[in-house]
């Protein structure tokens, strides 16, 4: 009886590491297929070859050329505002050229007036004959004070125009500035 109970028992333990024998083995079957499957994943997403299918090459070098191409666009963008500008200020410069002429307008418009009131002076002393004259010496007064004072006007927004320049250029610089950083901050991260 007693070996029978032996026998039982050898029975049961070879049974139980039959059992454990087969788990182990279906473990490292399935451990064999989850490696088998994840293998090219690991692969591609860990690959250190800079050539060839993987995630570096598909993904992050062409993302570097994309921001690379995206930095370069931004650069001659910002060169294009740069000519832009200039043309801009350029043109604003000339505007401003009008303001000598406007001055020199003046200079015009205070000697008509000076020869319009030397013409009342001359139709007084003609009498009646020099009232038609004194009338015309009148309104040619009246122009020049008009035009003095749109000249007047004129200057005033050359002024404004000139403040404008200066508030232009130094905007410019703000956004270049801006520009650079940016790009600096994108070129670094």
């Amino acid at each position: 009886m007693r070996n029978d109970l032996l026998e039982k028992k050898s029975f049961e333990i070879e049974d139980n590491f039959h059992k454990i024998q087969n788990g182990v083995n279906e473990s490292v079957s399935r451990l064999d297929c989850f490696i088998k499957e994840v293998d090219p994943h690991v692969q591609y997403f860990f690959s250190s070859t800079t050539s060839g299918h993987n995630f570096f090459t598909e993904v992050l070098s062409a993302s570097e050329k994309d921001l690379k191409a995206a930095i370069h666009q931004a650069i001659e963008n910002m060169n294009g505002d740069v000519s832009v500008h200039e043309r801009s200020r350029a043109a604003l410069k000339k505007t401003m050229d009008l303001n000598e002429g406007v001055s020199q307008i003046v200079e015009l418009l205070e000697f008509i007036e000076i020869f319009s009131l030397n013409t009342m002076v001359i139709s007084a002393k003609a009498g009646t004959i020099g009232e038609a004259l004194s009338t015309i010496s009148i309104e040619m007064t009246r122009l020049s004070r008009l035009g003095n004072d749109l000249s007047s006007d004129i200057t005033q927004k050359m002024v404004s125009l000139e403040k404008s320049i200066d508030g232009f250029d130094s905007l410019k610089e703000e956004v270049e500035i801006l520009h650079e950083i940016n790009l600096t901050h994108i070129t670094l991260s």
